[in-house]
């Protein structure tokens, strides 16, 4: 899995966004929300596995991808 994560700036924070799960997070610097981002995309996944019922290993596989990749 590939996330697209755009950075934005406002007068006091900066704003992570997954382009595609459309989820933000925010953090004083951007290394911040795009860490705080991350917890969001792995719970969205973990909750969307338990509520279709998927296969946790194929999950776990992918979400180990991602802890694993590094994003700017």
């Amino acid at each position: 899995m590939v996330f697209t994560i755009e950075i934005l700036k406002n007068e006091k924070q900066f704003i992570a966004k997954c382009k595609e799960l459309n989820v933000y997070s925010y953090g004083n610097s951007s290394d911040k929300a795009v860490q705080r981002l991350k917890k969001v995309i792995s719970f969205y996944i973990q909750s969307a596995s338990e509520y279709l019922n998927l296969d946790n290993a194929e999950i776990k596989k992918e979400y180990t991808s991602l802890e694993n990749k590094e994003i700017n």
